[in-house]
């Protein structure tokens, strides 16, 4: 299911970044939302930090026709603006 795959990935994805020495800033866990596939697709947003270094994570799960998918989107947030100009065409493709 959406659920399962979405919680194992963001599991994995815990792990690794401890393991980098990433600490996830408290509060920063937000609901997020992208037009991914053709539709508006409702995820969770995210940040980490590294010494100076602050990353967003964003994690979308949804089911397609026959797959599950989960994306995740991660960037220096400061380069917010030049990474969504990318992840869109990411998302544009999915259809």
């Amino acid at each position: 299911s959406v659920d399962i795959a979405r919680d194992k990935i963001t599991e994995e994805l815990d792990k690794g970044m401890k393991e980098a020495g990433s600490e996830l800033v408290e509060g920063s866990k937000k609901p997020s939302a992208r037009s991914i596939s053709g539709a508006e697709r409702k995820g969770i947003s995210r940040e980490f930090e590294q010494g100076n270094l602050k990353l967003r994570q964003e994690i979308y799960g949804f089911q397609g026709e026959k797959k599950v998918y989960v994306l995740v989107f991660q960037y220096h947030v400061k380069e917010e603006e030049l990474a969504d100009r990318y992840f869109k065409i990411v998302c544009d493709t999915l259809k």
